[in-house]
């Protein structure tokens, strides 16, 4: 789908059961999505983990998503389910409609300032993590950056596109399109949600202008 980023995330890989709830809450953390972390033994048998944010019911999500599931259940916020690994792709694509329906119905956040990327600093970082933690009554600032300076970009795990820029805060864009994967400006300015992990400013671009 053209101009849009995942609604969820839904990672997958040789890991043990054990790890896949704690990768999926610090998914969460770090991107502010639904996320989906799904550990395969060596039969192509999978165990997965879903955390998400206040808002986003995961356990509907699954429901939407049985016919490629084993089986599930859980509750609003975390959940578990199985599933054969032949059956992620169409599971991904069901959970990714299903968020993004939900996202559909929710209410547009409008864009609460317009920053220049000279006047990101230490500051803001402070007045960010001051205003955290975030959740559907507490939304993440949505704002447009001017003059983005890009130092480094590359495509990240799940086809995504990562970008550090010049005052080292992390951007990233979820499923971008083949335009954007091929443009290499060094600046551009663009609207997404600000906030901060671990200390530093991190930007989800929703939209570049």
């Amino acid at each position: 789908v053209a101009e849009r980023n995942p609604s969820a995330l839904v990672v997958s890989g040789k890991w043990h059961v054990g790890v896949i709830g704690i990768s999926a809450a610090k998914l969460v953390d770090a991107f502010h999505r639904p996320s989906l972390v799904i550990g395969l033994d060596e039969n192509g048998y999978g165990k997965g983990s879903c955390r998400t944010v206040p808002g986003l019911n995961v356990k509907k999500a699954l429901d939407y998503a049985r016919a490629f599931i084993i089986e599930g259940g859980g509750h609003d916020m975390a959940a578990g389910f199985s599933i054969l690994e032949e059956n992620i792709p169409k599971f991904t694509e069901k959970i990714e409609e299903f968020f993004d329906k939900e996202e559909a119905q929710e209410k547009i956040v409008p864009i609460e300032s317009v920053i220049e990327f000279n006047d990101l600093d230490n500051k803001a970082v402070k007045i960010l993590d001051m205003m955290e933690p975030f959740g559907k009554d507490n939304p993440i600032p949505m704002v447009q950056i001017n003059d983005l300076r890009v130092s480094e970009k590359r495509e990240v795990r799940g086809g995504h596109m990562m970008y550090i820029f010049a005052n080292e805060m992390r951007g990233f864009i979820f499923s971008p399109t083949e335009e954007q994967k091929k443009d290499n400006k060094p600046f551009f300015s663009a609207i997404g949600e600000l906030s901060t992990r671990n200390g530093e400013l991190l930007f989800i671009i929703k939209e570049i202008l």
